[in-house]
């Protein structure tokens, strides 16, 4: 699981989105060798919304925008106890960004 977390966020910085999803995919799949599953989880669910908004801002479609969107809800949803948390913010920010982008958006 690490591995391909790490992959992902190595392809998320060089911009190469579809391999970035790619192994978060592969990494939600192959169980943990070293670290809490419930953290690697979250990483993947945060590095995922990332990737769809980056996605978004490149190509900005109603679809795109509902998978970002769902991304980051699911990071809200993941953290709704620890509302400090930078994860959390960066939620209800990419939230609030892409609700805003919305309404240039043609389906």
């Amino acid at each position: 699981m690490e591995f391909y977390l790490e992959k992902a966020r190595f392809y998320y910085h060089g911009h190469n989105l579809t391999q970035c999803l790619s192994n978060l995919e592969l990494s939600a799949k192959t169980p943990s060798a070293f670290f809490d599953q419930v953290a690697l989880r979250q990483e993947i669910l945060y590095c995922r919304a990332l990737c769809y908004s980056a996605e978004f801002d490149e190509k900005p479609a109603q679809p795109v925008l509902k998978k970002a969107m769902d991304a980051w809800f699911e990071v809200k949803v993941q953290f709704r106890l620890s509302p400090e948390n930078v994860y959390y913010q960066k939620a209800v920010s990419e939230m609030q960004r892409l609700g805003e982008e919305s309404s240039k958006v043609k389906g």
